[in-house]
């Protein structure tokens, strides 16, 4: 008997079961790997245990979590069907909402495209409130009928993405921004789409041409093809389903709906106290669509996905601004009384709040069906206690994951549990709460615990003050901190209800130590100098406590000392008790000599207000009470904070990474066996982060000067008067005013990271970063418009070294891209040209375009009353347009210089990727130590003009490959092998033959594929020499249960009935027991006595349960109960052991 021990670190072994389809992959240069792929081979390990070592993004620092479910091959042999719980911490913010699985985590199980409707629905006409005119979708252009007013924003894009502006179209332009800039009327910006299944993600948007046709645009450079499947009966420009038809081409169809409907409220509260409330409808719009088929390039369906009916879910998104004024508005009290309201009315208001309600009609998963494989069931539950949701009551949670083979036999069952994270924020009257996954069980298919993963995150034991940082991450502010000013990132708190650990199925454990993403470079790559938003580089004082006592009319002090050396006083909260009329005040003096006062700071009624005490003066607060009836009492709570002797280089902020991933093979052991460290310091100053913001640090609030002109009646002939109104407002947010801008998903990219592990030595790794690839634009101010985003050229490897733990260097690599970009302009943004802070607030009082020009540019007569409301010039020079910009970019690497020391030998390879204009790789150039050169050459379906693979989009399997060896680069070469795929038949997309070519491009047939079934199963092939081989498929023709070498299809088709009907009913030891008896039965047919037969069984969920050669010795595969590979036997399961699998959890 042959042992084989196996080692692994919790793994996840692939499943070895034969992939039933056409062989449209595959080595082109081995003529017999498609054919391979239809027959098991002897599995080596199986398909469960399910938690790799644990790989992370090193550019962005955030580890790639998964939990696998299932890995079920499907009868394409390009697509296995995998179903996992995956978490992202950076979706574990406090106000990010739970998924059905909790906070983090998602269920990978399909794809979704979801829509992001920006301005208006691109096809509707939104009446946004009752009696208002309606705001009209971008396709309601010239060339439709369904209203008087045409949107020409596709009409002035198509424009100026093309050959310009024709004069003849100006006033339609015009109209277009006067009445979309103050009138809302038109949508000025398309809608949208963005999708990610199976490993593909990407965004969209949909066009209208001049036929009234719809079509997609995509905003990325793949090869993907998306065309809208379906369409709204009762709007022919509303698409409800869509197909994407990837490089191989395969099929995904998506046309499960949801809708939303969306409103806003919206209340502003006038530094008169005036109110104002208003309520706008945003609309009702297809907001997702689920992926509900997968088929092949013959429109074959392999896998089906079914959701559960309609559910509706509630929940708001909740913004806040304030302002404050530098000057009080006492001109304005000269004005009449219902002018002054209407004056306070129309400057910015002191308060407002924004309330968008969204009710959505949510489709849950709930089956995936693997056709002739199995079911993967999701069942939920209703009743979570979700905050952040309305009515919490009725949202669901994945209860349930059931796995079942073809005849609906459960062979495995995860039942997930959960807990609740519960906080409390400052400033929120009410505590928070968001589902938490907590520990997901498996159930073997007796329904008996087979074993846990138990989820640990981490816990705000402390019970610290908890707000929201810049980036709306946890942090932990001062006591009695402004929520709205208290953004300061804290290390301590940021990563609280973050994943801590996971608690493996082997008894092992995981543990993650994420910590702040840190920073010494801003989002122009320019080094940053000021390091003091760093709470590190401060000592903190304990709070102290004075409560000072006065009776008129002495005053009383307390003496805070000289101090020696400069710090900063932390005035926490200083208040007067009693204090309505004004009688008390409170101050921090500053001492000189003999005590004389040289300055005196007001103090009363403050919040976390500092002041630098200043070397070599003693100050103390002052409490003075002018009443004389009784004693008043002032109470101030304050700190001190002084530089920390050791100044950290870099700041904190954008989020969280990893820091290190600790390995334990028991829970109680003391010390990992294995820890994984991340470094992301500067490789040119070690002292430093290499991390660096790739958009500016939010901003929440800011100052600006505002300044306009109001109208009103005034005199007694009713004339139109103007009141020139100019004050300095600070302006506050909950919400960034900045638009959001991510790298790699994060807010901040590393250019240095080192990987290292105790006693093994060390990798360095180098990346594009946004220090050497800025955004050439960016915002640090208002007007806060969209800028193209770049990150294509961020992320990318530049170099790679690795060293042993003796510092030893063991290889080195760099490399080289070629970078593609274009931009396309799927908008435009308006707004007044002079001044972001300055409005023309009387644009409404004329109810069109026309309406304007002919008051104020043609007619324009200064004793007219309506002539008072028009703007200072055309609306051409009034209004300024940005456009919208989408960069479509991608990256190839097309060099690299790998050098490898081997004990004093330096090996070195270089590597030359050339690339067509789809981006697949024509030539590869291999150039080894001794200048030998290997160029292999490939070329597709448009490289061979082949029109049929082309229109089905089966563009990304190379038809023809060759092999070219140089002796050096002058040596022209020799072809040293060179072959082609055909795709002959015009009846189907199957292979129909591999060519190949000798030395002297004799052209010879290696292997012909003869004949398939109408699911694109190979039933029979034939080799060179001429010998044919026939295939019978079993299990609902999925699985190939005997193959027979010299024999036609024709020849064994009538003789197989018994097999396939036994193998389509085989679904345990005895119906499989049944089934081996019918194949030795066929085997021995005297009709295949010449024939050579090799017959198999399996289980369709795990892998194959035999294989019997021609020889007829059997070999059993037996399975553990997480369906790994335990044994191989001869004959039976009691037969002789011929090989043995142990799994040691070991690192």
């Amino acid at each position: 008997m042959r042992k084989i021990i196996i080692c692994t670190a919790v793994i996840l072994i692939n499943s070895l079961s034969a992939q039933a389809s056409n062989p449209n992959t595959g080595s082109v240069g081995n003529p017999m790997e498609n054919i391979k792929q239809l027959y098991p081979a002897a599995p080596t390990a199986n398909n469960l245990m399910k938690f790799e070592e644990v790989s992370v993004s090193n550019y962005t620092g955030i580890p790639d979590i998964k939990i696998p479910i299932a890995s079920i091959p499907t009868s394409n042999p390009q697509i296995a069907m995998n179903v996992s719980l995956n978490y992202h911490p950076l979706n574990a913010k406090p106000d990010d909402k739970s998924s059905d699985v909790g906070l983090g985590w998602s269920l990978f199980a399909g794809g979704s495209i979801t829509r992001t409707v920006r301005g208006t629905p691109d096809d509707q006409a939104v009446l946004a409130s009752f009696g208002g005119q309606p705001t009209v979708g971008i396709y309601f252009d010239e060339f439709t009928s369904n209203y008087s007013t045409k949107n020409y924003t596709r009409k002035y894009l198509d424009a100026i993405s093309g050959t310009g502006i024709d004069n003849a179209d100006l006033e339609k332009y015009k109209k277009l921004f006067y009445e979309s800039a103050f009138l809302n009327k038109f949508d000025t910006e398309y809608d949208l789409y963005q999708y990610n299944f199976m490993g593909y993600t990407g965004r969209f948007i949909i066009k209208k041409n001049s036929t009234n046709e719809l079509f997609v645009d995509k905003l990325d450079k793949n090869n993907l093809k998306i065309a809208i499947h379906s369409y709204d009966p009762n709007n022919s420009f509303e698409a409800t389903g869509f197909i994407i038809i990837d490089e191989y081409g395969n099929r995904y169809l998506f046309d499960v709906l949801e809708k939303s409907s969306r409103s806003s409220l919206t209340n502003k509260q006038s530094f008169g106290g005036y109110v104002n409330t208003n309520l706008s409808n945003l609309g009702s719009t297809p907001s997702a669509f689920h992926l509900s088929k997968v088929s092949d390039a013959s429109n074959i369906a392999f896998v089906e996905f079914d959701y559960n009916s309609s559910q509706q879910v509630f929940y708001t998104d909740n913004s806040n601004i304030s302002r404050s004024k530098e000057f009080p508005d006492d001109d304005s009290t000269l004005l009449p009384y219902p002018v002054r309201i209407q004056f306070d009315k129309e400057i910015p208001a002191m308060n407002e709040t924004n309330i968008v309600s969204t009710v959505t009609t949510v489709r849950n998963l709930q089956n995936v069906r693997i056709l002739g494989k199995g079911v993967v069931n999701f069942s939920y539950l209703q009743g979570r206690t979700d905050t952040n949701f309305t009515n919490p009551q009725q949202l669901s949670k994945l209860d349930k994951i059931t796995i079942t083979d073809p005849l609906g036999k459960i062979t495995e069952i995860y039942q997930l549990s959960y807990n609740n994270f519960e906080f409390s924020l400052l400033g929120r009257d009410l505590g928070d709460s968001r589902l938490a996954l907590s520990k997901i069980t498996k159930y073997k298919s007796d329904l008996t615990k087979e074993f846990d993963y138990i989820l640990k995150y981490t816990e705000n034991t402390d019970n610290a003050i908890l707000a929201k940082d810049h980036w709306e991450w946890f942090n932990c502010p001062r006591p009695y901190a402004n929520p709205l000013l208290a953004k300061q990132t804290s290390p301590t708190c940021i990563k609280i209800n973050v994943l801590e650990s996971i608690k493996l199925p082997s008894g092992g454990m995981r543990v993650f130590d994420f910590g702040t993403n840190t920073y010494s470079f801003d989002h122009t790559g320019s080094p940053i100098n000021d390091f003091d938003e760093n709470v590190d580089n401060w000592i903190y004082s304990a709070t102290s406590n004075v409560s000072l006592q006065s009776t008129f009319p002495v005053n009383a002090y307390h003496n805070l000392g000289l101090h020696s050396e400069s710090r900063i006083l932390i005035i926490e909260k200083s208040e007067i008790l009693n204090n309505d009329g004004a009688i008390g005040f409170l101050f921090l003096e500053k001492l000189g000599a003999n005590n004389q006062v040289i300055q005196a700071n007001g103090m009363h009624n403050m919040y976390n207000k500092e002041f630098v005490l200043d070397a070599g003066y003693a100050y103390r607060f002052k409490f003075i009470w002018t009443n004389m009836n009784d004693q008043g009492t002032a109470n101030i709570d304050f700190a001190y904070k002084s530089k920390n002797p050791v100044q950290k280089q870099w700041l904190n902020g954008g989020g969280i990474r990893i820091n290190n991933i600790s390995y334990f093979d028991k829970p109680t052991d003391a010390l990992p066996a294995k820890k994984t460290n991340f470094s992301y310091n500067d490789s040119d100053n070690s002292g430093k982060s290499s991390g660096a913001l790739v958009f500016p640090k939010p901003m929440h609030h800011y100052d600006y000067n505002y300044y306009n002109d109001f109208v009103y009646v005034c005199g007694a002939n009713n004339n139109l008067c103007k009141y020139h109104y100019n004050n300095n407002f600070t302006i506050y947010s909950s919400e960034n005013f900045i638009p959001v801008q991510k790298t790699q998903g994060s807010d901040v990219g590393y250019r240095n990271v080192r990987v290292s592990e105790a006693d093994k030595g060390f990798a360095q790794y180098t990346y594009t970063s946004p220090i050497d690839e800025p955004n050439p634009d960016y915002i640090t101010g208002a007007p806060f418009v969209p800028v193209a985003n770049y990150d294509y050229k961020r992320g990318l490897l530049k170099t790679e070294q690795k060293k042993d733990n003796n510092n030893n260097l063991l290889s080195t690599k760099s490399n080289q891209f070629s970078i593609y970009d274009t931009e396309k302009i799927t908008g435009i943004s308006l707004r007044n040209r002079n001044s972001p802070f300055t409005e023309y607030i009387y644009g409404g009082i004329f109810p069109t375009y026309e309406a304007y020009i002919n008051t104020c540019i043609y007619n324009y007569n200064p004793n007219v009353l309506n002539s008072a409301y028009c703007g200072n010039s055309d609306p051409a020079t009034m209004i300024s347009i940005t456009n919208n910009i989408e960069i479509i970019g991608k990256a190839n690497q097309s060099h690299s210089e790998t050098t490898e020391y081997f004990n004093g030998a330096v090996l070195k390879t270089y590597e030359d990727n050339i690339f067509n204009t789809r981006d697949y790789p024509t030539k590869q150039i291999i150039k080894d130590s001794d200048s030998k050169i290997t160029e292999i050459t490939y070329q597709y379906a448009h490289e061979k003009g082949n029109q049929k693979l082309v229109n089905a989009n089966m563009i990304g399997i190379p038809l023809e490959t060759s092999v070219v060896k140089k002796q050096n680069s002058t040596d022209p070469g020799n072809v040293v092998s060179k072959s082609e795929i055909k795709y002959d038949n015009p009846l189907n997309l199957f292979p129909t033959s591999v060519l190949s070519y000798d030395l002297q491009n004799t052209v010879s047939t290696e292997i012909t594929y003869d004949q398939y079934d109408s699911k694109g199963n190979l039933l029979q092939y034939t080799t060179k020499d001429g010998i044919s081989t026939a295939i019978i498929w079993g299990y609902n023709s999925t699985q190939p249960i005997a193959k027979i070498v010299g024999a036609t299809y024709a020849q064994v088709s009538s003789l197989a009935a018994d097999i396939i009907s036994a193998s389509d009913s085989d679904t345990n030891a005895t119906t499989e027991q049944d089934l081996i008896d019918k194949l030795d039965i066929f085997r021995k047919q005297s009709a295949l006595s010449s024939a050579q037969i090799t017959t198999y069984t399996y289980d369709p969920l795990i892998g194959v349960k035999s294989i019997t050669p021609p020889s007829g010795i059997r070999e059993v595969y037996l399975y553990d109960t997480a369906n790994r590979l335990k044994e191989i036997r001869e004959n039976n399961a009691l037969g002789k052991v011929l090989k043995e699998f142990k799994y040691n959890y070991k690192l």
